[in-house]
């Protein structure tokens, strides 16, 4: 292809070297001589360009595929057209392939596996959305820039190929360690073949290895169909068991059993990202034991569809005699563990995973492997809370199940709030995922108002949510004190009374009262017991409601000397209401008793200020006026 050094393509894109070399394709970098921009051209090999149904299809498919527009696919400008070279014009990568980042890395720290595949994700999301697979995900087709950014290139090429057997062979070597199962039995495929290859690669970022390896592209697409890949935590165990539920989840062999979609699978990954010891509840049940066969081919519908042959399978149909026997050797090692021994999975939920991995009953049967340990508030620590596949399930002997195990109940440490407010800590409690209620004790060392002790102690192990009493300090402890009555006391002596009680006095407030002025008419508390020190409110009259008295004679006018008896009634009015407020009431008086003769004696009482005052006989009004209790007069009107 180094014919094309120098050729100018269609009077617009100038060749200048080769850039990389693939299966079907070269790649050149070129300069666009109309965009004034490098560019990257990807030209193919003689063998597939002259395949005229292979040069429609490559153009269909480049022209559906330039329609994207996402930053973590490589762009497509232009598709060539005529009888010329078939090519394809793409934005220019000035970067290295995740493959020649593998090769100097090996495994990759977590969060930069994490971040290529979110952004992997991402790019295969946005082409499923728009109907496009690419059935050829592998480390040689994604890129990484220098500022970090990644980019899936290689859309559509895979999907498009119908070749002969020695060119698929070729491509096979770099592919098939990432080929999903249905593409290698040559089963028809969608978008969860891409899926199952990100899963793969995903495998390979962590635990740098691959999920299947061998001698040939045969032995290793055998695996992909028939076997189960080793746990990525079995080769690293620095991996959280989320991110090993994740790659096992999309490396299911049944396309059903993987994720629905790359968004998806990104956002669990975006949760193990979050919370690294999140576990997920997936039924990552292992498929069947049974051995499985590669699918026939199936033909191109006449012409009228796309063929769904995946990119190895012409491989497998040249397989010669020998090749098969040996595929039926290697299927034999890959199955070996009982033969065609029939079993079925007792049920291991609630058993003790000692008691489960230490009988022979079950050990000379299955193969128990502990996927992982989560916390349960039903199952005890040591108790198997889960199993896959699940109880009565019909295996073969030497079967591998996976066990879910029990930590217990979850707990956490009384954090350390010694010394703290109650406030304080309060909120380091709750951070903790516990709950807390106050208890007040004395402490001769630890200040008023801070944190003495909780129960349980600092430091030790607990449930999630249980309650945690923390012990406040009153202060230095004291003796108990009786309150002593001071009521009736001046302020001075009630002072005084307090002191030698040991309690001192507290806020003093003034009140009207009929009290003397200055002496304490209410103390709060007024009983019990308090501690040496503690204060005594007090309330102390102001005497301003203290009685007054106004005595005085009425003389009984001659008009009533002749009664031989008469009604006395002498009252004052309360208030502006026109209440009475009897001063004196006298029935059947007689006139010359010595009780009236030298004039009716009455004594009016009040706080002060003036009264109104009414004087009748039976019912006539003989005299009206007020009553001053300030200066002791009483007035007529």
């Amino acid at each position: 292809m180094d014919k094309y050094l120098g050729v100018r393509l269609d009077n617009r894109y100038e060749i200048r070297e080769v850039i990389g070399v693939g299966g079907m394709a070269i790649v050149y970098k070129a300069y666009d001589r109309f965009a004034e921009r490098n560019v990257a051209i990807k030209i193919l090999k003689d063998e597939f360009a002259e395949d005229e149904e292979f040069r429609r299809r490559f153009k269909n498919e480049s022209r559906a595929i330039a329609m994207f527009s996402h930053p973590n696919i490589v762009s497509i400008y232009d598709v060539g057209s005529g009888d010329g070279p078939q090519y394809i014009v793409m934005e220019y990568i000035n970067g290295i392939t995740l493959q020649q980042y593998l090769d100097a890395k090996k495994v990759l720290p977590l969060h930069d596996a994490i971040a290529i595949m979110e952004q992997t994700l991402k790019g295969i999301q946005h082409a499923h959305e728009r109907g496009v697979v690419h059935r050829d995900l592998k480390p040689q087709n994604i890129m990484l820039l220098e500022d970090g950014t990644v980019k899936v290139t290689d859309f559509g090429i895979a999907r498009m190929a119908s070749v002969d057997t020695k060119t698929m062979s070729e491509m096979a070597l770099g592919s098939v360690h990432y080929i999903s199962p249905e593409q290698a039995s040559g089963n028809e495929t969608d978008f969860k073949a891409d899926i199952y290859s990100l899963g793969a690669i995903f495998y390979v970022l962590t635990t740098g290895r691959f999920p299947f390896d061998g001698d040939t592209p045969v032995s290793i697409a055998l695996q992909h169909v028939q076997k189960q890949p080793d746990n990525p935590r079995m080769i690293n165990d620095t991996i959280p068991i989320g991110i090993d539920q994740i790659i096992m989840k999309a490396m299911q062999k049944d396309p059903a059993n993987r994720f629905a979609s790359a968004a998806d699978m990104m956002k669990d990954i975006q949760a193990v990202k979050n919370d690294p010891d999140v576990v997920f509840d997936y039924d990552l049940a292992e498929e069947s034991a049974k051995t499985r066969y590669f699918g026939k081919i199936r033909p191109e519908n006449g012409g009228k569809s796309e063929s769904k042959t995946p990119p190895f399978v012409p491989i497998l149909i040249a397989i010669t005699a020998v090749l098969v026997i040996a595929a039926i050797i290697l299927v034999v090692i890959i199955t070996a563990g009982g033969g065609d021994t029939k079993l079925v999975i007792p049920d291991f939920v609630g058993k003790y995973y000692s008691d489960v991995i230490n009988d022979t009953q079950f050990t000379s049967k299955f193969i128990f492997i502990e996927q992982n340990k989560v916390w349960s508030d039903e199952y005890e620590e040591g108790q198997i809370i889960s199993q896959q596949p699940k109880a009565d399930t019909e295996v073969q002997e030497g079967y591998r199940i996976y066990l879910t195990i029990s930590k217990g109940v979850q707990q956490v440490e009384v954090p350390d709030v010694a010394q703290l407010t109650y406030q304080a800590a309060k909120a380091e409690i709750q951070k903790a995922n516990l709950t807390c209620v106050e208890e007040k004790k004395a402490d001769d060392d630890v200040p008023e108002g801070l944190v003495i002790s909780t129960k349980p102690k600092i430091g030790d192990s607990v449930k999630i949510g249980e309650e945690i009493t923390v012990y406040v300090s009153t202060g230095p402890s004291v003796s108990p004190v009786e309150v002593v009555n001071v009521l009736g006391l001046t302020e001075a002596e009630a002072e005084k009374k307090l002191k030698d009680a040991g309690l001192d006095k507290g806020v003093v407030s003034t009140a009207a009262s009929d009290k003397p002025a200055g002496t304490v008419i209410a103390q709060d508390p007024d009983k019990g017991t308090l501690n040496n020190g503690d204060k005594v409110n007090l309330t102390i009259s102001d005497g301003t409601l203290a009685i007054k008295e106004v005595k005085y004679t009425f003389e009984v006018p001659e008009l009533y000397k002749d009664y031989t008896s008469f009604n006395v009634d002498i009252y004052t009015v309360k208030d502006k209401s026109g209440e009475k407020e009897s001063v004196l009431r006298l029935v059947d008086v007689n006139y010359m008793s010595d009780r009236v003769k030298n004039g009716i004696q009455v004594t009016f009482t009040g706080n002060g200020g003036t009264k109104e005052w009414v004087f009748k006989i039976n019912e006539d009004v003989i005299k009206q006026g007020k009553v001053n209790f300030d200066n002791g007069t009483v007035s007529f009107n």
